[in-house]
């Protein structure tokens, strides 16, 4: 190391052993991968040459199983509920603004939410790597509680928008929140193998029973026709009050 400035790392206990190199900012090193084996030492390591640039490798602290880390399945089974309650409505939301509510320009209050929403999404993220899992949580499930009764309590169109905005300020913020926080607590190294866990969470889960839900809240409601022949429910604002109820008890478990 003090000829050229570069440290090298003792693999092996033996009297030729493998080494490897320590990227420490030398500009020889700057594409080098500091666990790739470069080749032997053809002298034993009680050689003059070599006096001090023979260390011990670091430790590495493995890290614990998939199944050992609760916390990322808690995070999976928050994310589902949240999910679900997204489910119970959407199926239904263009529906209720277009026929239920008569708003043939739906479009005029979806499209404004949407875009106002991803924008605050955006920012929000930075609001989770300053405030944390807890505090940006909790406001996107309160925006989204707020967006579910104003849509629940009032059916003019300003209110409508209102709500439509909020809802979907807390639906993107909390798809965001609870992915960063998904994220973060995945185990190293098992990142693919947990996508198929996180998928079910995320989509599967919530994509069979939301509906169900929602189509349970609706089974009385009155029906119209599609153009394929099919019917589908008439759906009305006991879609939000049902929606409300697993987000709400979310933002008390959390």
């Amino acid at each position: 190391q003090a000829t050229t400035g570069i440290r090298v790392c003792r693999t092996d206990k033996t009297l030729a052993p493998r080494f490897r190199i320590e990227r420490n900012g030398h500009p020889a090193l700057a594409m080098a991968d500091p666990w790739q084996f470069y080749g032997y030492i053809d002298r034993d390591i009680h050689s003059t040459i070599w006096p001090g640039s023979i260390y011990a490798p670091p430790k590495v602290k493995a890290q614990p199983p998939a199944f050992a880390n609760p916390g990322f399945y808690l995070a999976l089974l928050a994310y589902a509920v949240f999910n679900i309650a997204i489910q119970i409505f959407m199926p239904y939301l263009i529906l209720y603004y277009e026929v239920s509510l008569g708003m043939t320009d739906y479009v005029f209050i979806m499209a404004p939410a949407i875009i106002l929403a991803s924008v605050v999404t955006a920012l929000w993220g930075k609001v989770y790597d300053k405030r944390g899992f807890f505090f940006s949580s909790t406001i996107s499930l309160a925006a989204l509680l707020c967006g579910y009764v104003l849509l629940f309590l009032f059916k003019g169109t300003a209110l409508v928008f209102l709500g439509s905005l909020l809802m979907m300020c807390g639906y993107l913020a909390g798809m965001a929140v609870f992915g960063a926080r998904i994220r973060d607590l995945m185990p190293v190294g098992d990142a693919g193998k947990l996508q198929g866990v996180r998928i079910t969470a995320q989509v599967l889960l919530p994509g069979v029973i939301g509906p169900a839900i929602g189509a349970r809240v609706l089974a009385n409601a009155k029906t119209v026709p599609n153009g394929d022949g099919t019917v589908s429910f008439l759906p009305d604002e006991r879609i939000f009050l049902a929606a409300l109820v697993p987000a709400l008890v979310l933002l008390v478990l959390i």
